[in-house]
């Protein structure tokens, strides 16, 4: 019986410190928006036009963000960047003008893309604010000239990573760093580098701002897309993950 008891009392312990450990990854601060964000991930890219048609027609929907990697994981893109001293390995993410306002990720110098920077080809960048001191000590980054090259070495390039048409950008704005997350080993959200891409590029990951509760915006979307092609897309809540 005293074994048994003690027993008992290990697994309520396991489950409690299995709990906390949960309820603290479910509320740490992971540096961008998730209360009201709703992820969608394109599964038929022949119907993205379709998609983003439902996406920015729908009422509870206020703001669509392309990325990619998508903000819930996938490996990052590894580059090196050129500095006085060598190189500096970075890492960079594509995303749309729409990306910072949608994750809440403030400009804390300069701005973001604009509407017109909406493609892979347009040379300019965001940099976070670590990449920037490193890249450009003691000077103001905005303006400044980043000069990238893949890192093979890190990492070989993914079949689905959209090319990076340029070697050297402008920078126009300096982000605050986002700590990000770990899905599987694998870090999710948060760059040391930005370059623009639009949301009608293939395999990006669009992001939704929703008006109001962002269950019932999924369930729009759900619904919405479903009586389209109930095999076009796949839609969660930056919350529940």
């Amino acid at each position: 019986v005293a074994l048994q008891v003690t027993a008992s009392v290990l697994l309520l312990i396991c489950a409690a410190v299995f709990l906390r450990s949960s309820w603290a990854a479910a509320t740490v601060d992971l540096g961008l928006r998730t209360t009201d964000t709703v992820n969608v991930s394109v599964l038929n890219e022949e119907r993205r036009a379709a998609i983003l048609e439902v996406l920015k027609s729908e009422p509870s929907v206020t703001s669509v963000a392309a990325s990619w990697p998508g903000v819930l994981g996938g490996r990052p893109a590894f580059a090196e960047a050129d500095k006085a001293s060598g190189k500096l390995a970075v890492t960079y993410q594509f995303v749309s003008p729409e990306y910072f306002g949608v994750f809440d990720i403030d400009l804390v110098r300069g701005r973001g893309f604009t509407q017109a920077e909406r493609s892979a080809n347009v040379a300019t960048a965001v940099v976070s604010e670590s990449v920037a001191r490193q890249l450009f000590p003691g000077t103001d980054p905005v303006g400044q000239v980043v000069r990238l090259e893949s890192d093979f070495r890190s990492a070989p390039p993914q079949r689905e990573e959209p090319p990076l048409l340029w070697r050297s950008a402008t920078v126009v704005g300096v982000a605050r760093d986002v700590p990000g997350f770990q899905i599987g080993g694998q870090r999710a959200a948060g760059a040391g580098i930005y370059v623009p891409i639009g949301a009608d590029a293939a395999k990006t990951a669009l992001t939704m701002r929703a008006r109001g509760d962002s269950e019932r915006a999924r369930y729009a979307l759900v619904n919405r897309l479903a009586a389209l092609d109930p095999n076009m897309a796949e839609v969660t809540t930056l919350r529940t993950m």
